[in-house]
């Protein structure tokens, strides 16, 4: 979110003004009649924030893992995410996703254990995700 503010102009009940260099850097203030302004609040729009370009599901860190590992993946766009992890025989073990989330860089973590909040056993598990048509299924080894 880009905010622009004008000089002292409020921004969700606080006030604040301006105080910039000649070079552009500074911040804004929150103003106190009377005494120094102390606090500095630095609004920036950071540019080397990137949306993925395509759907990905990465492998899970660490794997091995115990006692919890994470599940990153990518969205380009807004979407219904579904991420469920699966034994070798393909139960449902846990639904660890069923929402709409915002698109970026996304990650989830298990615990290793399943829908009814028991610990699973050692073993190999498969997690999937499935988003609209893209879908892709990937390893995780838990050890004890």
């Amino acid at each position: 979110m880009i905010v622009t503010l004008e000089p002292s102009q409020e921004f969700d009940g606080v006030q604040l003004s301006q105080n910039f260099d000649s070079n552009g850097l500074g911040c804004y203030t929150n103003p106190t009649p009377g005494q120094e302004n102390a606090e500095c609040i630095t609004l920036s729009n950071s540019s080397d924030i990137s949306i993925p370009t395509q759907f990905t599901l990465h492998q899970n860190y660490p794997n091995p893992f115990n006692p919890i590992t994470t599940l990153k993946y990518d969205l380009p766009e807004d979407s219904f995410v579904d991420i469920t992890v699966y034994d070798m025989r393909g139960n449902v073990v846990n639904n660890l996703i069923k929402m709409n989330q915002k698109s970026g860089s996304n990650s989830t973590q298990w615990d290793a254990t399943n829908n009814q909040g028991e610990t699973v056993s050692a073993g190999v598990y498969l997690y999937k995700i499935q988003v609209r048509d893209f879908s892709q299924t990937k390893k995780i080894i838990l050890l004890k």
